[in-house]
């Protein structure tokens, strides 16, 4: 059973529902509050949200977010009871739930093994439902596109761009790259685009190695996976960044605002966005955050432009 509300949750409740926020709105807001350390307005930004999306509406990842926040709050009970709600939804992540920081007050509660051991069960009827080679070689490729990529950004802060080490980083990158991108093509050859039902979490791999390809590979496959996406297969935030990515390369506008320009000095610019006025109303459709919020990532100080009515 969940706490009743308290007197500053009744106070945001007031002033969400008069203002009309959503549910995404209000997670949004928890998670930023969550960041600030600000736990208790983080947990009552949560219930603000499951209210509007009762549990079983809402999703369990958020609930698993509720119940760090509320750990780390100093309110195991409440955590506890977010996280069965998290498991009861689905949550399959019992690696994550054990490694988890946050979350180690719980490990000496009562139900803290019945839930992991639920969240065992969940990812074993998850895996049973896709092609597990498929799902494997996939967590390879994906493995060996990410890996040069995270040393590259360490390599760059502490040696510089043009250093010997990035240079050979990158020219380790590219190799990969082409190994990954022959893999994938015959995957595709084979099953089709390697979606959320065939491949559950793997689902942006194919994406992942595609974005990173040359323009004309790009271009081939944007159809695919324009197609993915519309049927859920893959996620439209995901394929919203190819079409940028395709757009910007062929000296075109951007539609969604997803690609940055490194600029001499090391800082970041967007690159130009047609019909800039309206980018959050498409943004918000793909399932992206606001402009401001993401590029604020490479230091830019964005502010909306104002759509005249």
């Amino acid at each position: 059973m969940l706490k009743p509300l308290s007197f500053s949750m009744a106070l945001l409740w007031c002033s969400s529902h008069l203002f009309g926020q959503s549910y995404h709105d209000l997670t949004q807001k928890a998670e930023a509050k969550f960041k600030e350390k600000a736990y208790a307005l983080s947990v009552d930004y949560y219930f603000q949200a499951f209210d509007i999306d009762p549990p079983n509406s809402g999703e369990a990842f958020d609930y698993y977010r509720a119940a760090r926040a509320s750990a780390l709050n100093r309110d195991p009970e409440q955590a506890i009871e977010f996280l069965a709600t998290a498991v009861r939804m689905g949550w399959t992540d019992d690696a994550h739930m054990r490694k988890d920081a946050t979350l180690r007050s719980l490990h000496t509660h009562w139900r803290w093994k019945n839930l992991v051991a639920q969240a065992v069960e969940n990812q074993q009827m998850y895996q049973s439902q896709f092609n597990a080679q498929l799902v494997d070689e996939l967590k390879s490729i994906r493995t060996a596109d990410q890996e040069n990529r995270v040393q590259l950004d360490a390599t760059i802060k502490k040696h510089g761009s043009n250093s010997p080490e990035a240079r050979e980083l990158r020219a380790k990158i590219q190799a990969t790259d082409k190994v990954n991108l022959a893999k994938v093509e015959k995957i595709i050859a084979e099953h089709g685009y390697p979606g959320k039902s065939m491949v559950g979490y793997q689902q942006t791999t194919a994406f992942l190695v595609i974005q990173h390809a040359p323009l004309e590979v790009q271009e081939k496959y944007l159809p695919l996976l324009s197609a993915a996406a519309e049927s859920g297969e893959l996620p439209k935030s995901s394929m919203a960044l190819l079409v940028d990515r395709v757009l910007a390369r062929t000296g075109k506008k951007q539609r969604y605002g997803s690609q940055v320009v490194r600029q001499p000095d090391g800082t970041y610019q967007l690159h130009p966005i047609e019909d800039e006025a309206n980018v959050n109303i498409r943004r918000l459709k793909m399932g992206l955050e606001p402009l401001e919020q993401y590029v604020a990532k490479w230091g830019i100080e964005y502010r909306p432009t104002i759509r005249n009515h």
